[in-house]
């Protein structure tokens, strides 16, 4: 009786310690059950064909942590040569589980948790059997699994947890664009435990700033930081994409703005009015994402998380446009060209990218767009009521890679974002 109730907690709480030791296989197994499962109802025995990735979890961990040391005894009822070991007739052959799932000769690295190819057999013959035997500990780490997931938070439903894990990828661009430009280095020096092993950005370097400004630039950056971490305490999120932080990737979105290469291309890291533009770029691009996000969602913990993080970035916005506004009238060396007419620029290429007409001010307007149709500065970018403008995912990512379409990746992520609602536009169906 002790041993039915014994073995099998002991083999959970293993499985469970493995998963928690490596947060990117917990993921994936958490997703599988969602995508499977979903968040309305138990596991069923007919769900087990579809969940492999679980089952393989559940033997691999038999593998490492078998339910006891040694296999039941057997007589060799014959003499018998195993490799180099003479076995007479009649000898009693205990055969040791650890040594058998963690042999050197067979395993390469046998003592950490491998699950990167679904192609090899994770577990030798005899650990099936016993997983068989105790098929029901994979309903009990499902409910396991189901838990953790929820404990994240229980109140959050799918769809606001897809809206709320999209903004990361901005999230993350915006921390390493910062943190980058103010101290020349990023997430992996300040927070690593954010990046989650994803791939630091290329062509990220520190900017020639003058004091006041990089002590803005740096506060931004501890910012953007606080938001990754708000937003992964309330979901799981997913590890760091990879982005393009070059000054080839900036100096090709100026060049677009204005409609012909700029010569010499544009260095945004040269000084504070550059470093100033091309900040301009994209964290607008996330506040207006909060704003579209905010009616879907449905959560009170949702609502209060977006709020926040929309209080922030809302006023980041308003110190870099204010920067600019007061330089406003300044060139752009060597082009030439006012700061606000950069802006302009900017901005207009943002609604073309976007394809939802007019979402985008520069500094200067024609008064019909100003605030109460009244006046040309545009220190804040509103619609005739002056509200904020609202962008949904998709007109955010055709701007972000830079290429007018959500489906093509480019621009500030070559490989393209990542996230539920970012994947569906790449076909990959999500998670």
């Amino acid at each position: 009786m002790l041993a039915t109730l014994d073995n099998p907690s002991y083999a959970v709480e293993w499985t469970t310690k493995e998963m928690l030791n490596q947060p990117k296989i917990m993921r994936r197994a958490i997703e599988e059950i969602d995508n499977v499962i979903g968040n309305n109802r138990l596991v069923q025995e007919s769900d087990m064909p579809q969940l492999n990735y679980v089952k393989a979890c559940i033997k691999e961990s038999f593998r490492l942590h078998p339910l006891s040391a040694f296999n039941a005894p057997h007589v060799s009822v014959s003499d018998s040569v195993v490799g180099e070991y003479f076995i007479p007739k009649g000898s009693v052959v205990l055969l040791r589980r650890l040594g058998l799932g963690r042999n050197p000769r067979v395993w390469d690295n046998p003592t950490k948790r491998k699950l990167h190819s679904t192609s090899r057999s994770f577990f030798l013959s005899a650990v099936t059997v016993i997983f068989s035997y105790f098929s029901l500990l994979i309903f009990l780490l499902l409910q396991l699994l189901s838990s953790s997931c929820a404990s994240i938070d229980s109140n959050v439903p799918k769809s606001d947890v897809d809206l709320l894990e999209f903004p990361l990828n901005l999230e993350y661009t915006e921390a390493e664009f910062f943190l980058w430009g103010s101290f020349g280095r990023g997430l992996d020096s300040f927070a690593p435990e954010l990046a989650d092993g994803g791939p630091s950005p290329v062509g990220a370097r520190i900017a020639k700033l003058s004091s006041i400004i990089r002590d803005v630039i740096a506060q931004f950056g501890f910012q953007e930081v606080g938001h990754i971490r708000a937003i992964k305490n309330t979901i799981a999120g997913f590890p760091r994409p990879l982005r393009n932080l070059s000054s080839e990737a900036f100096a090709t979105v100026m060049n677009d703005a204005f409609g012909h290469p700029l010569e010499p291309p544009f260095n945004p890291y040269a000084n504070d009015i550059n470093y100033l533009l091309v900040s301009y770029v994209i964290p607008y691009i996330g506040l207006t994402g909060y704003v579209g996000a905010n009616p879907k969602l449905h959560s009170p913990t949702a609502k209060t998380l977006l709020a926040g993080l929309l209080g922030v970035e809302s006023g980041q916005d308003v110190v870099l446009r204010t920067l600019l506004y007061e330089r406003g009238r300044e060139n752009v060396e060597p082009y030439g060209i006012a700061v606000a007419e950069f802006t302009n620029r900017i901005s207009e290429l943002r609604n073309k990218l976007g394809r939802r007409g007019l979402k985008d001010e520069g500094l200067k307007v024609n008064p019909a767009v100003g605030a109460e149709g009244k006046i040309r500065g545009s220190i804040l970018a509103g619609d005739k009521y002056s509200l904020s403008y609202d962008r949904m995912p998709e007109e955010i990512l055709r701007i972000v890679y830079v290429s007018g379409n959500e489906n093509k990746p480019g621009g500030f992520y070559p490989k393209g974002a990542d996230g539920q609602i970012a994947k569906s536009y790449l076909g990959l169906g999500g998670n």
